[in-house]
């Protein structure tokens, strides 16, 4: 994991609900656990995934050749 993940999961930490618990592996991946659905995430659950263009997580927006914004899922 190099540095820019690893801020991106120390950030989205302060973020994980109190359902959920943090854990690291021993080659120091993360993945985080939600008690309730017994499921488990390599993504932070955050409480709330924010984007500059008000955009649901996953997506992004993109401008083609001729100026023409779409999205990418």
């Amino acid at each position: 994991m190099d540095d820019e993940d690893d801020d991106y999961h120390r950030e989205g930490a302060a973020d994980v609900p109190s359902n959920c618990d943090l854990c690291v592996l021993s080659d120091q991946r993360i993945f985080y656990i939600h008690h309730p659905t017994k499921r488990s995430y390599w993504e932070p659950p955050r409480v709330s995934w924010g984007c500059p263009f008000g955009l649901p997580y996953g997506w992004e927006q993109a401008i083609d050749s001729i100026g023409t914004p779409y999205f990418i899922k």
